[in-house]
């Protein structure tokens, strides 16, 4: 993993202040500088005011000094942490500027605030997060608003559906596992769906458990190959749903992290972040880490 800064945005609501306090934290343990990135992309200007080219000019420039001075403030709660900071205002929508930014400093991580309750958080997830997820250079952490209960993640769960970008959200998962000194190592699941043809075909609890053990060996299988170094890996399959079975099983097994990856980097690749990922974005309780593939967004299909 490149040793770049930790990239978090902020946009100034509690969601940003809970991200920001928590990438203080990561990259305190992380031994990393923390670049503070404020999007500025003022909106909803009075009629009057943009009438009158000079007043707009002037009105814009108080504004965005006062954002300037507003994010030296909000950054200075992370200096106490004893790390370096950093901070940039920079004129743009989020969803642009982040993933520029994360690739111009060679980051490590962007970290954004998760708005509202899971019933709200569509709203951000479709205006921000959906984008940003699908370019970025580099993982991108999202928080979710409990951040009373946010720790340095002990344990990590793996989403697996045997895919390309299954693999390199494991490879992250591993890198930070060692990085934040994950204890507990981690959980590797996957959820497959079958529920509905189980009942249909009235298959029998042996079966059923037959086909939760072949699975877990498929699981295995799959990661045979890979080094975990001192991590301790754990292997479930579940029935289910991923969007569903995966929020719940890091509950019951007391995840601190969720780790998924993005399947392509086109627009279509919208629809894939827009579907499963988005869903256990809303439902999650913890940080979600999203790995966007490692190919150029011109070169990426989807798959």
């Amino acid at each position: 993993m490149a040793r770049g800064r930790i990239i978090v945005g902020v946009d100034f609501s509690d969601a940003s202040r809970i991200a920001t306090d928590y990438a203080a934290l990561l990259a305190q343990e992380m031994g990393l500088g923390l670049h503070v990135v404020h999007a500025w992309n003022p909106t909803g200007w009075n009629a009057d005011v943009l009438g009158d080219d000079a007043a707009l000019t002037m009105a814009l420039s108080r504004a965005r000094e006062r954002a300037e001075s507003q994010l030296r403030v909000w950054a200075g709660f992370a200096d106490d942490s004893g790390i370096a900071v950093t901070t940039e205002v920079i004129d743009g929508a989020a969803s642009r500027i982040l993933p520029e930014v994360a690739g111009r400093l060679r980051a490590s991580l962007v970290i954004v605030g998760r708005h509202g309750h899971a019933s709200l958080a569509h709203v951000f997830l479709g205006s921000v997060s959906e984008r940003l997820v699908r370019i970025s250079p580099c993982p991108v952490l999202i928080v979710p608003p409990n951040g009373e209960r946010l720790a340095l993640p002990s344990r990590i769960l793996v989403g697996i559906d045997f895919s390309s970008g299954a693999r390199e959200a494991l490879h992250d998962a591993i890198r930070f596992g060692r990085d934040l000194h994950s204890d507990q190592g981690l959980t590797l699941v996957h959820a497959y769906q079958d529920e509905r043809e189980q009942w249909l075909s009235n298959w029998s609890e042996a079966h059923l458990v037959g086909e939760r053990h072949q699975d877990e060996r498929s699981l295995k299988k799959w990661v045979a190959n890979e080094d975990f170094g001192r991590l301790p890996v754990e292997y479930v399959a579940v029935p289910g749903y991923a969007e569903q079975m995966i929020p719940s099983t890091a509950s019951k097994h007391r995840c601190d992290w969720i780790v998924l990856g993005v399947q392509g980097r086109s627009a279509l690749a919208s629809f894939l972040v827009g579907s499963t990922t988005q869903r256990i974005l809303r439902l999650a309780h913890c940080p979600v880490l999203v790995v966007p593939p490692q190919s150029a967004p011109e070169s990426e299909g989807v798959d």
